[in-house]
């Protein structure tokens, strides 16, 4: 019999009671209770019994301009992968219609602006409310809560992305997988709004900061989402954005553990206009694949989306 299919089979009173021992004995042997397990304990087990259970109550982070600083190294790092990744691919066309090379900027230009971002009391604030939010009302499976930077070249095309993702996939493994890329009639059709400058700066969560739902369920609570806020903007992420954030990712070791890799790369492109009733996604699967894949409206699993400043 699965554990599962005993614990079903419980009565709630004694449910409630072999959780509380189990969480003893996990305390007693001094290991840590995964995040997304905690949050399910925590929510479930205060429902049954008065008695707090101090071990699965997650810490509150503050989120604070040093915090996010300590990303901008690693994010200026993968700003360049994404740009000679992608000039190295245009240069490569044999033709009159060679794409133009991308324009490098400064690292200190890039700093500069960082640093006025995350000085920013009121965008500093929607972090924080954000942060607030979830660490009470976490997604299943959710990694914990936390804000890394990207840093996107403007100008980035659908061969740019495929050039950027094969790049990656020879880091994620060292073996000759090929990513999945999804038929191009699947991609978001959208363009980008136009920016003056070369590059644009975004704030990503590490957390599942979308709770679960179908694709349009997803849109409608971003928008609201959206007119609660000054200073910054959900935004769902670009195939180029998702990969950024799996560079990032990659650097600091975050994608050596099989079981929790997806859910710390996972970006749905919800609210894109459908194909074939199914939007864009970006994922690493367990076998060590990218997947630039489809997926359907339908499904109805958390996900994340980019907090972009308005300014």
């Amino acid at each position: 019999m699965e554990i599962k299919q005993i614990f079903s089979d419980m009565s709630d009173s004694i449910l409630v009671e072999s959780t509380r021992a189990a969480l003893e004995a996990i305390n007693d042997r001094g290991l840590e209770i995964p995040q997304r397990i905690g949050a399910l304990v925590l929510k479930n087990t205060q429902a049954e019994t008065t008695t707090p259970i101090t071990e699965v109550i997650f810490e509150q982070p503050i989120i604070t301009p040093e915090k996010l600083l300590s990303t901008l190294e690693t994010a200026l790092i993968t700003y360049n992968l994404l740009l000679n990744v992608t000039n190295d691919e245009r240069a490569k066309v044999q033709s009159d219609k060679r794409p133009e090379q991308l324009k490098a900027i400064d690292h200190n230009v890039i700093k500069a602006e960082v640093e006025a971002l995350v000085s920013d009391s009121v965008i500093l604030t929607e972090l924080q409310a954000e942060a607030d939010y979830f660490s009470v009302n976490p997604e299943f499976y959710s990694p914990k809560i936390g804000f890394d930077i990207v840093i996107i070249p403007k100008g980035l095309t659908t061969n740019d992305e495929q050039a950027i993702v094969k790049n990656l996939q020879s880091k994620i493994i060292p073996i000759n997988y090929n990513p999945y890329i999804r038929p191009e009639a699947y991609n978001d059709k959208r363009i980008s709004k136009p920016t003056s400058k070369d590059y644009y700066i975004a704030f990503v969560p590490r957390h599942y900061n979308v709770p679960k739902g179908s694709a349009f369920d997803q849109t409608d609570w971003m928008t609201n989402q959206n007119n609660k806020t000054v200073a910054t903007e959900l935004k769902t992420a670009t195939d180029a954005e998702a990969l950024a954030q799996i560079n990032n990712l990659q650097i600091i070791d975050e994608l050596n553990d099989y079981d929790t890799r997806y859910d710390k790369s996972c970006f749905r492109r919800f609210d894109q206009v459908p194909v074939n009733d199914n939007v864009s996604e970006v994922y690493i699967c367990i076998e060590h694949r990218i997947a630039l894949i489809e997926s359907s409206v339908n499904d109805i699993r958390p996900t994340r989306a980019l907090i972009v400043p308005k300014i």
